[in-house]
């Protein structure tokens, strides 16, 4: 994987993670969904890290 794949990936995983914020906090999402999906991120963040370091 490039820098530049990096770079996007995380930048991607960052602008989604944003989005669902806004919507826990806006009530469209319950702590159960918004803990849910905090955890998936971390999941891909330590799968990215890994091919990173491959």
């Amino acid at each position: 994987m490039t820098h530049e794949e990096h770079e996007f990936i995380v930048a991607q995983q960052d602008e989604y993670f944003v989005s669902m914020e806004r919507k826990y906090e806006n009530g469209q999402l319950s702590n159960e969904q918004f803990a849910k999906l905090s955890l998936k991120i971390a999941e891909w963040t330590q799968r990215l890290n890994g091919l990173e370091d491959a």
